[in-house]
């Protein structure tokens, strides 16, 4: 599987996310589309292993939010480890 070339949304890719009072990345809000997250540490150290969690989760995406990729394979992958929450929410809006 390729690696998807960045869209007119945002790419979050090599960091390390953690300890967030909240989820880790959170993509919400009707226009905020066409972003990739790939190759993130969330909620983990930079080693991959070491438990640093976010109380809520992972990744938190909504529905009015669209067209976004989350991860890939290898280096593309994301960890997402320890959250409060789920890995990868899913919600909807209630608005």
């Amino acid at each position: 599987m390729s690696r998807p070339e960045k869209p007119s949304g945002n790419l979050i890719e090599s960091n390390v996310v953690v300890g967030s009072a909240h989820s880790g990345v959170m993509i919400r809000n009707l226009g905020t589309n066409n972003n990739i997250v790939r190759g993130n540490f969330i909620g983990v150290g930079p080693d991959g292993v070491t438990p640093m969690p976010n109380i809520s989760h992972g990744i938190e995406i909504y529905d009015q939010a669209s067209g976004n990729h989350i991860g890939g394979l290898g280096a593309d992958g994301n960890v997402i480890a320890h959250s409060g929450g789920s890995g990868v929410y899913l919600g909807a809006d209630a608005g």
